[in-house]
Protein backbone atom coordinates (compact mmCIF):
# COMPACT_ATOMS: atom_id res chain seq x y z
CA UNK A 1 0.00 0.00 0.00
CA UNK A 2 1.20 3.63 -0.57
CA UNK A 3 1.56 4.88 2.44
CA UNK A 4 2.76 8.81 1.85
CA UNK A 5 1.60 9.62 -1.72
CA UNK A 6 3.92 11.94 -3.67
CA UNK A 7 1.04 13.59 -5.63
CA UNK A 8 -0.76 14.86 -2.08
CA UNK A 9 -0.99 18.71 -2.05
CA UNK A 10 1.94 20.14 0.17
CA UNK A 11 -0.15 20.92 3.49
CA UNK A 12 -1.25 16.80 3.21
CA UNK A 13 2.20 16.07 2.41
CA UNK A 14 3.49 17.60 5.67
CA UNK A 15 0.13 16.15 7.67
CA UNK A 16 1.43 12.54 6.80
CA UNK A 17 4.87 13.48 7.46
CA UNK A 18 4.31 14.66 11.14
CA UNK A 19 1.41 11.76 11.56
CA UNK A 20 4.31 9.18 10.78
CA UNK A 21 6.25 10.19 13.73
CA UNK A 22 3.34 10.48 15.50
CA UNK A 23 2.04 6.76 15.08
CA UNK A 24 5.76 5.74 16.52
CA UNK A 25 4.12 7.26 19.67
CA UNK A 26 0.51 5.40 20.39
CA UNK A 27 0.78 7.73 23.53
CA UNK A 28 0.64 10.47 21.86
CA UNK A 29 -2.23 9.72 19.31
CA UNK A 30 -4.28 8.32 22.31
CA UNK A 31 -3.47 11.66 24.65
CA UNK A 32 -4.12 14.14 21.97
CA UNK A 33 -7.69 13.00 20.75
CA UNK A 34 -8.90 11.30 23.50
CA UNK A 35 -8.50 13.25 26.38
CA UNK A 36 -11.64 15.39 25.37
CA UNK A 37 -13.83 12.94 25.98
CA UNK A 38 -12.74 9.63 27.82
CA UNK A 39 -11.23 6.77 27.13
CA UNK A 40 -13.19 3.43 27.89
CA UNK A 41 -10.16 1.02 28.52
CA UNK A 42 -6.25 1.00 27.14
CA UNK A 43 -4.02 -1.97 27.00
CA UNK A 44 -3.33 -2.33 30.99
CA UNK A 45 -6.95 -2.58 31.47
CA UNK A 46 -8.63 -4.98 34.13
CA UNK A 47 -9.17 -8.34 33.40
CA UNK A 48 -6.75 -9.18 30.86
CA UNK A 49 -7.72 -9.83 27.18
CA UNK A 50 -11.73 -11.10 26.46
CA UNK A 51 -12.62 -14.09 24.17
CA UNK A 52 -15.79 -15.10 23.55
CA UNK A 53 -17.63 -17.64 25.96
CA UNK A 54 -15.01 -15.63 28.47
CA UNK A 55 -15.96 -12.09 27.91
CA UNK A 56 -14.62 -9.34 30.79
CA UNK A 57 -17.68 -8.09 33.12
CA UNK A 58 -15.98 -4.88 33.94
CA UNK A 59 -16.71 -1.64 35.57
CA UNK A 60 -14.21 1.01 36.15
CA UNK A 61 -16.44 3.62 36.13
CA UNK A 62 -17.17 2.99 32.17
CA UNK A 63 -19.81 4.72 30.71
CA UNK A 64 -23.12 2.44 30.18
CA UNK A 65 -24.14 2.14 26.22
CA UNK A 66 -27.11 4.69 25.25
CA UNK A 67 -30.47 2.48 24.82
CA UNK A 68 -31.21 2.76 21.11
CA UNK A 69 -31.52 0.90 18.53
CA UNK A 70 -29.28 1.33 15.25
CA UNK A 71 -30.83 3.88 12.90
CA UNK A 72 -30.27 5.17 9.09
CA UNK A 73 -29.79 8.86 8.60
CA UNK A 74 -29.26 10.31 4.82
CA UNK A 75 -26.18 11.73 3.92
CA UNK A 76 -25.49 15.26 4.13
CA UNK A 77 -26.03 17.01 1.01
CA UNK A 78 -22.14 16.08 -0.95
CA UNK A 79 -22.89 19.15 -3.08
CA UNK A 80 -23.04 22.00 -0.04
CA UNK A 81 -20.26 23.53 1.61
CA UNK A 82 -20.88 23.34 5.55
CA UNK A 83 -20.44 26.37 7.12
CA UNK A 84 -17.12 25.25 9.06
CA UNK A 85 -15.04 24.54 5.92
CA UNK A 86 -13.67 27.88 5.67
CA UNK A 87 -12.66 29.92 2.28
CA UNK A 88 -9.58 29.23 0.91
CA UNK A 89 -9.23 25.04 2.63
CA UNK A 90 -7.74 22.65 0.19
CA UNK A 91 -10.55 21.68 -2.04
CA UNK A 92 -8.85 19.33 -4.39
CA UNK A 93 -10.82 16.63 -3.28
CA UNK A 94 -14.00 17.95 -4.43
CA UNK A 95 -16.25 16.57 -7.25
CA UNK A 96 -16.72 12.68 -7.58
CA UNK A 97 -16.34 10.60 -4.85
CA UNK A 98 -13.56 7.64 -4.66
CA UNK A 99 -14.49 4.44 -4.66
CA UNK A 100 -14.17 2.54 -1.21
CA UNK A 101 -12.23 -0.11 -3.03
CA UNK A 102 -10.06 2.63 -4.78
CA UNK A 103 -7.23 2.16 -2.12
CA UNK A 104 -4.68 -1.10 -1.49
CA UNK A 105 -6.00 -1.05 2.41
CA UNK A 106 -3.18 -2.32 4.54
CA UNK A 107 -4.16 -5.77 6.63
CA UNK A 108 -4.66 -5.24 10.85
CA UNK A 109 -1.18 -5.57 12.22
CA UNK A 110 -2.22 -8.18 14.58
CA UNK A 111 -0.61 -11.04 12.69
CA UNK A 112 2.76 -9.92 11.57
CA UNK A 113 4.27 -13.04 10.72
CA UNK A 114 1.21 -14.87 9.49
CA UNK A 115 -1.46 -14.90 6.99
CA UNK A 116 -4.33 -12.32 7.86
CA UNK A 117 -7.49 -14.76 8.49
CA UNK A 118 -10.61 -14.24 6.74
CA UNK A 119 -12.95 -11.48 8.16
CA UNK A 120 -15.86 -13.22 9.99
CA UNK A 121 -17.22 -10.65 12.39
CA UNK A 122 -19.77 -8.38 11.61
CA UNK A 123 -18.28 -4.59 12.01
CA UNK A 124 -20.11 -0.92 11.64
CA UNK A 125 -18.56 2.44 11.74
CA UNK A 126 -20.84 4.61 12.36
CA UNK A 127 -21.67 8.08 14.22
CA UNK A 128 -23.46 9.09 17.62
CA UNK A 129 -26.36 12.41 17.19
CA UNK A 130 -24.32 15.02 19.36
CA UNK A 131 -27.67 15.72 21.38
CA UNK A 132 -29.28 12.20 22.26
CA UNK A 133 -26.38 10.06 21.11
CA UNK A 134 -27.90 7.37 18.51
CA UNK A 135 -25.62 5.28 16.92
CA UNK A 136 -26.20 6.01 13.11
CA UNK A 137 -24.38 3.42 10.84
CA UNK A 138 -21.91 5.78 8.26
CA UNK A 139 -22.97 6.20 4.44
CA UNK A 140 -20.29 6.63 1.67
CA UNK A 141 -20.17 10.13 0.40
CA UNK A 142 -21.57 11.75 4.02
CA UNK A 143 -19.90 14.75 5.64
CA UNK A 144 -17.93 13.89 8.55
CA UNK A 145 -16.85 16.56 11.01
CA UNK A 146 -13.30 17.16 12.56
CA UNK A 147 -13.43 18.69 15.99
CA UNK A 148 -11.03 19.60 18.26
CA UNK A 149 -9.89 17.95 21.37
CA UNK A 150 -7.09 18.47 24.12
CA UNK A 151 -3.50 19.60 23.07
CA UNK A 152 -4.25 21.23 19.97
CA UNK A 153 -5.44 17.99 18.53
CA UNK A 154 -8.18 17.82 15.89
CA UNK A 155 -9.56 14.28 14.75
CA UNK A 156 -12.67 12.46 13.80
CA UNK A 157 -14.58 10.25 16.06
CA UNK A 158 -16.47 7.40 14.79
CA UNK A 159 -18.78 5.05 17.32
CA UNK A 160 -17.87 1.20 16.48
CA UNK A 161 -20.31 -1.41 16.61
CA UNK A 162 -19.36 -5.62 16.55
CA UNK A 163 -21.85 -8.35 16.35
CA UNK A 164 -20.77 -11.49 18.62
CA UNK A 165 -23.44 -13.85 18.61
CA UNK A 166 -24.02 -15.70 21.81
CA UNK A 167 -21.97 -13.29 23.61
CA UNK A 168 -24.27 -12.27 26.86
CA UNK A 169 -21.37 -10.38 29.12
CA UNK A 170 -21.86 -6.28 30.25
CA UNK A 171 -19.03 -5.46 28.27
CA UNK A 172 -15.94 -6.59 26.32
CA UNK A 173 -12.56 -5.60 25.45
CA UNK A 174 -11.87 -5.31 21.68
CA UNK A 175 -8.53 -4.79 19.63
CA UNK A 176 -9.22 -1.96 17.25
CA UNK A 177 -7.66 -0.68 13.66
CA UNK A 178 -9.00 2.40 12.17
CA UNK A 179 -6.54 4.42 10.16
CA UNK A 180 -8.40 7.18 8.14
CA UNK A 181 -6.72 7.24 4.59
CA UNK A 182 -6.70 10.51 2.12
CA UNK A 183 -5.33 9.82 -1.36
CA UNK A 184 -4.62 6.49 -0.12
CA UNK A 185 -2.58 7.66 2.45
CA UNK A 186 -2.48 7.18 6.07
CA UNK A 187 -3.08 10.62 7.91
CA UNK A 188 -4.85 9.37 10.91
CA UNK A 189 -5.61 6.40 13.51
CA UNK A 190 -6.56 5.61 17.10
CA UNK A 191 -5.91 3.67 19.91
CA UNK A 192 -5.68 0.08 20.26
CA UNK A 193 -7.64 -1.12 22.04
CA UNK A 194 -11.16 -0.15 23.99
CA UNK A 195 -14.45 -1.60 26.01
CA UNK A 196 -17.24 -1.99 24.05
CA UNK A 197 -20.84 -2.00 25.97
CA UNK A 198 -23.86 -4.52 25.04
CA UNK A 199 -26.69 -2.82 23.25
CA UNK A 200 -29.55 -3.35 25.22
CA UNK A 201 -32.89 -4.80 23.17
CA UNK A 202 -29.70 -5.87 20.87
CA UNK A 203 -28.40 -9.40 21.70
CA UNK A 204 -24.75 -9.92 20.78
CA UNK A 205 -24.08 -6.88 19.21
CA UNK A 206 -21.76 -4.58 21.17
CA UNK A 207 -20.86 -1.09 20.88
CA UNK A 208 -17.73 1.78 21.70
CA UNK A 209 -19.10 5.23 21.98
CA UNK A 210 -22.03 5.53 23.94
CA UNK A 211 -23.26 9.07 24.54
CA UNK A 212 -21.84 12.56 23.18
CA UNK A 213 -19.67 12.36 25.72
CA UNK A 214 -17.86 9.43 24.59
CA UNK A 215 -18.66 9.55 21.18
CA UNK A 216 -16.57 6.44 19.83
CA UNK A 217 -12.83 5.95 18.33
CA UNK A 218 -10.90 8.66 17.35
CA UNK A 219 -9.10 9.36 14.01
CA UNK A 220 -6.28 11.85 15.28
CA UNK A 221 -5.87 14.00 12.06
CA UNK A 222 -4.01 17.24 12.62
CA UNK A 223 -2.64 19.27 15.47
CA UNK A 224 -2.65 22.81 13.74
CA UNK A 225 -5.75 25.07 12.17
CA UNK A 226 -3.66 25.25 9.17
CA UNK A 227 -2.81 22.17 8.95
CA UNK A 228 -7.06 21.46 9.70
CA UNK A 229 -7.88 23.29 7.35
CA UNK A 230 -5.92 21.61 4.36
CA UNK A 231 -7.36 18.58 5.27
CA UNK A 232 -11.32 20.56 5.31
CA UNK A 233 -13.70 19.41 2.24
CA UNK A 234 -11.44 16.06 1.08
CA UNK A 235 -12.75 12.54 0.69
CA UNK A 236 -11.60 10.32 3.76
CA UNK A 237 -11.39 6.24 3.64
CA UNK A 238 -12.31 5.50 7.38
CA UNK A 239 -11.20 1.73 7.46
CA UNK A 240 -12.58 0.37 10.70
CA UNK A 241 -11.33 -3.26 12.38
CA UNK A 242 -11.95 -4.98 15.26
CA UNK A 243 -10.53 -8.12 16.74
CA UNK A 244 -11.43 -10.52 20.06
CA UNK A 245 -8.06 -10.20 21.06
CA UNK A 246 -5.45 -12.68 20.71
CA UNK A 247 -7.89 -14.78 18.31
CA UNK A 248 -8.49 -14.43 14.60
CA UNK A 249 -12.03 -13.09 15.06
CA UNK A 250 -12.02 -10.41 13.43
CA UNK A 251 -14.16 -7.75 10.84
CA UNK A 252 -14.36 -4.25 9.12
CA UNK A 253 -15.95 -1.86 7.98
CA UNK A 254 -14.33 0.96 5.21
CA UNK A 255 -16.63 3.75 4.01
CA UNK A 256 -15.47 6.73 2.02
CA UNK A 257 -16.65 10.41 4.08
CA UNK A 258 -15.79 13.97 3.02
CA UNK A 259 -14.10 16.24 5.76
CA UNK A 260 -15.45 19.52 7.73
CA UNK A 261 -14.92 21.26 10.44
CA UNK A 262 -17.55 21.24 13.35
CA UNK A 263 -15.51 24.01 15.32
CA UNK A 264 -12.56 26.38 14.74
CA UNK A 265 -10.21 25.20 17.58
CA UNK A 266 -9.27 26.07 20.50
Amino acid sequence: MQQFSENLAPPLRSIGVVMAVVFAVLGLVAGSCAEAFPVAGDAGGPGGDVALGDALAADGGLVDSAAADSVQVPPYDAGARPVGCPEGADVSSSGTMPSPDACDLAAPPWWPDAATPAATLQVEAGVLDPETGVFASLHDGQWAPIHWGMRQGAGFWTALRVHLPGETAAKVRMQLYVPGLIECAVVGTTIPVAYFDAVPGEPGVYQYGSSPGLPGACILLAFSPADVNALCDNWMTVHAAVRVPDTDLWGEDVHVVRLYIEDQGP
